[in-house]
C-alpha cells in the first residue's frame, strides 16, 4: 500500500473513530437508556459506551498502523520515532483498554480477583514497556547521529545571523544598531562627498565639514576619490 493510500485511510478510520464516540456518547445520555436495565444491573447507556469504547481501541490500533507506513524511511529522528511509536500505541492502548474492562469485571471480583487483575495488567504494561526500552536502544544509534549533524549545522545556522564590529570585531546580531561590546554604532557607514570623512548613514550633517549630507551635489565617496587622486 502507498503512503498516499495508507494516509487516506487512516484518515478514514480517524473519521469514523470519532464518529462512533460521539454517537455512542449521545446515545448513553438518553434518558430512557439510563432506566433500561440489560444485563444484570448495567444499563442500556453504559453497555452502549463500553461498545462505543472498545470499537474505538480497536479503531485506533488499526489507523495507528496505517499511520506509521506514512512516515517515511530516511533515517535520523524520522526512523527512531517510528520504531517506537508502535510499542508507544500498544503502551497507551493497553493502560486504556485495563480501565475499560476493570469497569464490566468490578462487580463480579473479589479483593483476590482484584489483585490477580491488576497484578496481570501490571505485568503486560512492563512487558511492553520493556518492548518499548529495547526499540529506543536498538535506535538510539540514528537518533545520536541525527542530534550530532544539527549539532554542527546549528553553529553555522548561528553565525549566518552574525556580523562582524568594525570597531573591536565582536560578533554581534545582524540586527543590531550598536556594538555590545564597544558600544560602536553598526550603521551602515559612507564617505563625506566634502571632506571624505567617515559618516553614519543616518547622519545628516558631516561632523568633520558640516556639510549636508541630505541633500549632497556630489555621491560619496572615499578620500582618495574626492581629492581627483588615483586609488593605487
Amino acid at each position: 500500500m502507498s503512503a498516499n493510500s495508507a494516509a487516506l485511510r487512516a484518515a478514514q478510520l480517524l473519521v469514523t473513530l470519532l464518529t462512533i464516540l460521539a454517537i455512542g456518547k449521545a446515545v448513553s445520555l438518553v434518558p430512557m437508556m439510563d432506566q433500561l436495565e440489560l444485563f444484570w444491573h448495567f444499563k442500556a447507556g453504559q453497555i452502549v459506551w463500553f461498545a462505543a469504547k472498545l470499537a474505538a481501541l480497536v479503531l485506533f490500533y488499526f489507523c495507528a498502523s496505517l499511520a506509521l507506513q506514512t512516515v517515511p524511511d530516511r533515517g535520523g529522528v524520522l526512523v527512531f520515532a517510528k520504531d517506537i511509536a508502535e510499542p508507544l500505541c500498544a503502551l497507551a492502548i493497553l493502560v486504556a483498554a485495563q480501565s475499560l474492562f476493570w469497569e464490566v469485571l468490578a462487580p463480579f471480583v473479589n479483593a483476590t480477583g482484584k489483585t490477580i487483575y491488576y497484578g496481570s495488567v501490571l505485568t503486560l504494561i512492563v512487558g511492553v514497556s520493556v518492548w518499548l526500552v529495547l526499540r529506543a536502544y536498538r535506535q538510539a544509534d540514528r537518533l545520536v547521529l541525527a542530534l550530532s549533524d544539527w549539532a554542527r549545522v546549528r553553529p553555522w545556522l548561528a553565525a549566518a545571523d552574525k556580523r562582524r564590529c568594525r570597531q573591536c570585531r565582536a560578533a554581534v546580531s545582524s540586527t543590531a544598531k550598536y556594538c555590545g561590546e564597544c558600544g560602536s554604532s553598526l550603521q551602515p557607514s559612507v564617505h563625506c562627498y566634502a571632506c571624505g570623512a567617515l559618516v553614519g548613514e543616518e547622519q545628516r550633517y558631516c561632523p568633520d565639514c558640516g556639510a549636508d549630507l541630505q541633500h549632497s551635489a556630489a555621491p560619496a565617496q572615499p578620500p582618495a576619490a574626492a581629492n581627483g587622486e588615483s586609488a593605487p
